[in-house]
């Protein structure tokens, strides 16, 4: 047996020559990302720069819910949770589609250059689902008032606080559409997705460590103050850029159109927003205000999960449209198996690790919510489930 050295330096060679050029590739790629002034490349940026946001934004909040649970205890806690859904649902379906249509209108108003309607919409937008939200948010009290037998007496106070909360939280979800119709994807994300949470934990730390009570009460007033600061910290910044982009002038209305095609948005968000809030209402209503918090424990814990998803979809999305537009369906139909290895997988092994350390993670709330650790388990197979047909 003879022992080619020369053949075997040569595939040893091929192998870091093979290496050195896909590790240039990816430096190329990630420069081109970077410095180039193209529409993909501006895109590109703008995708990563959302995922990172929301990214750190999951573990502001996460901290955020540990810190809380902490504070309050099961009981209060769950009534946060419970009281919180309800200014989800509330503020989410007040917004009235606008948060998604302007991304239609802004655009197009720029393009054909009819500045009476980009001020007219930029306006309406803001202002209509303000309105929504201030009506909505008074007849729930009245309700809660009149009727308090509807809700049981522990939720009362912190739900009439939430419902001050719902119309600051609407503008800045339609601020949140406004600035992305305009690509300012900062301004668009920071304000709910890390100012927000951030001052709602100072200001709940700060009002406990000045000697107030830590109750869903005391939570929910510092909620008021996070969410209607964020919301004019938002609405000055959004001004200002607004100022230099758009000269004052007259305005246009077409509202009749502008509800139109905000209202159909605004049935699939609702529907939405019900879909994935629905398991703390029914639970607050059945249970006591400890399960409901030890379940939301468990289940903001596994939602880690899901940024498999999100980064999968985020990254495949405009390739589904490729392969579909162009007929081509044998790469469709291969890209969509891909896709679900992808997703699932990683997955499963995410939530396998979640659950393992399942017990001491949610030791970090509190003693008392190590009790909903079977629930990670029905929750984990959830995931699975959906993992299994690919990113969503």
């Amino acid at each position: 047996m003879r022992f080619d050295i020369t053949g075997g330096l040569e595939r040893h060679d091929a192998q870091d020559s093979g290496r050195d050029g896909l590790i240039a590739r990816l430096f190329g790629l990630v420069r081109t990302v970077l410095t180039s002034e193209d529409d993909n490349a501006h895109a590109q940026r703008t995708a990563i720069l959302a995922f990172v946001v929301r990214v750190a934004s999951a573990f502001v909040l996460y901290a955020m819910q540990v810190v809380f649970a902490r504070l309050l205890g099961g009981f209060e806690y769950g009534i946060f949770v419970f009281v919180w859904a309800c200014v989800l649902i509330i503020g989410g379906i007040s917004s009235a589609g606008f948060p998604l249509s302007v991304a239609r209108f802004i655009p197009e108003y720029r393009q054909k250059n009819e500045f009476e309607l980009l001020r007219g919409i930029l306006l309406a937008s803001r202002f209509i689902p303000f309105m929504i939200a201030t009506t909505s948010a008074v007849i729930s009290a009245a309700i809660i008032t009149v009727f308090p037998e509807i809700a049981r007496s522990y939720y009362t106070i912190p739900l009439l606080l939430a419902f001050v909360c719902i119309p600051a939280y609407t503008l800045i979800d339609v601020q949140d559409g406004m600035g992305r119709a305009h690509n300012w994807i900062l301004l668009a994300l920071l304000p709910p997705y890390i100012l927000r949470p951030f001052l709602l934990l100072v200001f709940m730390v700060g009002t406990v460590i000045a000697g107030f009570e830590a109750t869903a009460v005391t939570a929910m007033y510092s909620a008021i103050a996070s969410v209607w600061l964020t919301a004019l910290v938002q609405t000055l910044a959004i001004n200002k850029r607004l100022r230099r982009t758009v000269d004052p002038g007259p305005r246009a209305h077409r509202t009749a159109l502008w509800v139109k095609v905000s209202l159909p948005i605004c049935l699939v968000d609702g529907f939405f927003l019900f879909m994935t809030n629905t398991d703390v209402l029914v639970l607050s209503y059945f249970r006591t205000p400890e399960e409901t918090g030890a379940y939301f424990a468990a289940v903001k814990t596994l939602a880690f999960v899901s940024f498999v998803s999100f980064a999968v979809a985020a990254a495949a999305a405009h390739k589904f449209s490729e392969y579909y537009a162009s007929g081509d369906n044998e790469r469709l139909e291969r890209f969509v198996r891909d896709s679900i290895v992808w997703t699932f997988w990683p997955s499963l092994a995410g939530t396998a690790l979640i659950v393992a350390a399942g017990k001491p993670v949610l030791w970090l709330f509190g003693s008392d919510f190590v009790s909903a650790y079977p629930v990670m388990f029905i929750v984990g197979a959830g995931l699975m489930a959906r993992a299994a047909v690919g990113p969503l």
